[in-house]
């Protein structure tokens, strides 16, 4: 087969493929790689939940802070602009409110390529990779052929030194959120505290 002939199937192919969506609200198990510093060497496993539609974000995990280990949840209300930090341990429940500094993430795949397939424990994954305006990949997007799912995210963090990140995405439960998720319980709210030097400390 002659290299045109190779061009030709390869772009027929990739224009064959549907592009990754992300949903508005979801919840998954996610292995973080690669992100922060710390006793984990930048690795977690977290559960995440968001709704786009309530503006509101939950993350569940275990967390080492100053030599001990603690199971945290954070609940984030973007519309209020407010994010509250609560740590766990068996007979120990601690809680900090401080400002949210971001958005609910929604990437944006509308300008992603498609380059090929890989295996992801070993299910049929499709590649996806998206360009940044120097040439290079600033994405590698990968997403089950079986059902769409968003399966794992990569890139390199500027900002720490081209780091590379990987989110691996495990039972993706796309569709909207229980608002109950986002509540903290009274027992606890009446004790968070919103100390903004207390907050920056506990959350770096």
């Amino acid at each position: 087969m002659s290299a045109v002939a190779v061009f030709f199937l390869f772009v027929a192919l990739a224009a064959a493929q549907t592009k990754p969506v992300w949903p508005k609200a979801a919840s998954t198990s996610v292995f973080v790689s690669g992100w922060g510093e710390g006793p984990q060497g930048g690795r977690h496993f977290i559960r995440w939940f968001y709704d786009e539609t309530l503006q509101k974000e939950r993350i569940d995990g275990p967390r080492d802070f100053f030599g001990e280990q603690y199971w945290t949840t954070v609940i984030v209300d973007h519309k209020a602009g407010k994010e509250s930090f609560i740590v766990y341990q068996p007979d120990l429940v601690s809680c900090v409110v401080g400002p949210a500094n971001h958005t609910t993430p929604h990437p944006d795949f509308s300008k992603a390529v498609f380059v090929g397939k890989s295996l992801i424990d070993y299910q049929l994954v499709n590649n996806w990779v998206e360009r940044l305006p120097t040439g290079g990949d600033g994405l590698a997007i990968f997403d089950y052929e079986s059902n769409g799912e968003i399966a794992r995210i990569d890139f390199h963090d500027h900002r720490r030194g081209n780091r590379a990140v990987s989110f691996k995405f495990m039972e993706f439960d796309a569709g909207s959120q229980d608002p109950s998720l986002f509540v903290i319980p009274s027992a606890i709210a009446e004790i968070c505290g919103t100390l903004p030097h207390q907050f920056v400390k506990i959350r770096n």
